[in-house]
Parts: C-alpha cells; sequence; structure tokens
C-alpha cells in the first residue's frame, strides 16, 4: 500500500511540474517563434501591410475583417519614431515587447486624431532611487519642452529592444480593402531623429 502511494504521489508530483513548466515556458516560446516569423517577412524599423496569405502564417486567429500592418522593430541604437495615418472606422494600435507583454495599445474611440505620432524607446529603468527620482525630474522638464513646442508626440518606453507594433483597421465590407491599405500604408515607423 506504500508503495502505491509513493507512486501516486511521484505521478501527481510529475504531472504537476510538467503542467508548470508548460504554463510558465509556452508563452515565452510562442512569442519567440512568431517573433522570428514576423522578422522574416517584413522589413525591421518599416511598417509593412500584410495580406490575408501572409498574415495568416503570422497571427493564428486572424480576424478576416480587419487589415493588418506591421513593424517589426529594433530599437538598441535608436529611438523609433511612429505616425500612424488613422481610418475612418475602427483601428487600433499595439506595441508588444520580444518577452510578449503588450506595453501600449490604443484605439480610435481614445484617440480622437487622425494622425497620431508615437516615439518608442528602450526603457533604462534602473532601481536606484536617486536615479528615479532624477529621471522623474527630467521627464517631467521634457514634457513641459515639448508641451511648449506644440508636439503632440507620444512617448513609449518598452522593456526590449525588440518586438512588433501591429496596427489592425475593421474592414465593414470587401469593397474597402483598399482604401483601408492605403491608409496603413501612408503609416511609418523609421529610426527616430535625433532631437537637440
Amino acid at each position: 500500500m506504500a508503495r502505491l502511494a509513493f507512486w501516486s504521489t511521484a505521478v501527481i508530483l510529475l504531472a504537476l511540474a510538467t503542467h508548470l513548466a508548460s504554463v510558465l515556458f509556452s508563452p515565452a516560446v510562442s512569442m519567440a517563434s512568431t517573433l522570428e516569423r514576423i522578422f522574416s517577412i517584413a522589413p525591421v524599423n518599416r511598417m509593412t501591410v500584410l495580406d490575408q496569405e501572409v498574415m495568416g502564417n503570422v497571427v493564428r486567429e486572424l480576424n478576416p475583417d480587419l487589415v493588418y500592418a506591421i513593424c517589426p522593430y529594433d530599437i538598441g541604437s535608436h529611438p523609433l519614431a511612429i505616425e500612424a495615418h488613422i481610418p475612418d472606422f475602427y483601428w487600433s494600435i499595439s506595441v508588444y515587447s520580444a518577452k510578449g507583454d503588450n506595453v501600449y495599445t490604443l484605439n480610435d474611440q481614445q484617440a480622437g486624431v487622425s494622425i497620431l505620432r508615437f516615439r518608442l524607446a528602450l526603457d533604462q529603468a534602473g532601481f536606484s532611487l536617486e536615479e528615479m527620482v532624477a529621471d522623474s525630474e527630467a521627464e517631467e522638464e521634457a514634457a513641459e519642452a515639448e508641451a511648449a513646442k506644440g508636439d503632440d508626440t507620444v512617448v513609449i518606453n518598452t522593456p526590449t529592444a525588440q518586438g512588433v507594433i501591429l496596427l489592425r483597421a475593421f474592414m465593414p465590407d470587401p469593397a474597402y480593402r483598399g482604401r483601408l491599405t492605403d491608409a496603413l500604408a501612408a503609416s511609418s515607423c523609421r529610426p527616430a531623429q535625433a532631437t537637440s
């Protein structure tokens, strides 16, 4: 009887360990695989509108009523300037880190403008309290300077140098595909100019 209890406990612990490992590690493996596919089909730091067939190879649960544009990014050496031209119908923009974290999301209901400008930068977060206070003060001063210039650029910090930006636009009818494709193609994603 003790032997049966031992083996039953061992099997349960093994099953628990296997389940825990799959839950902890499969999201990272899945995102790494997705990023690898995205980086292989689209140029880095450039916005690319993808057709349904290509996008179906990248996104597992593809919505046929959406038109997609992606920008795989690498901001290891320079921040990224993103300019998104907004279609008339539902749209959203999402920034994903290499870890699969959704760093930023915005949709048409939240934005209220026809052109959005973002600056994507690598988060250089330190754990020193003095650095955090100094960084906070510097960020406030920079925000005040930008506001004085009338710049409407939103700064997004990401924890990883690589990731992907995903633009989605709703297509109410297949006849709108060309119009939505043109709107998304007018969007850009490129290394940011140095600011003075």
